[in-house]
């Protein structure tokens, strides 16, 4: 919840559209040293955002979805601990 209130807030008050989030959270992702299984995951379910995006899905759906994403991998990452 906190996390998708933080996304909305910052594209509603800098103007941030949800795919130039996603394009830095991407660069970010990829420097990151994450387990092979778990990038695949966040990149495949980031780009599904992205192509839902692109057909004209609502952004605030789509950041649900996205958080739903990081959540996923950070479950992934705690069972494999």
């Amino acid at each position: 919840q906190e996390a998708y209130e933080e996304i909305v807030a910052m594209c509603s008050t800098k103007g941030y559209a949800l795919a130039d989030v996603l394009q830095d959270l991407t660069t970010l992702v990829t420097s990151m040293d994450l387990p092979d299984g778990v990038l695949a995951d966040l990149l495949d379910g980031m780009s599904n955002v992205e192509h839902r995006l692109a057909f004209g899905t609502d952004e605030k759906l789509q950041t649900a979805s996205l958080v739903g994403v990081y959540i996923k991998a950070r479950q992934l990452m705690s069972s494999r601990a």
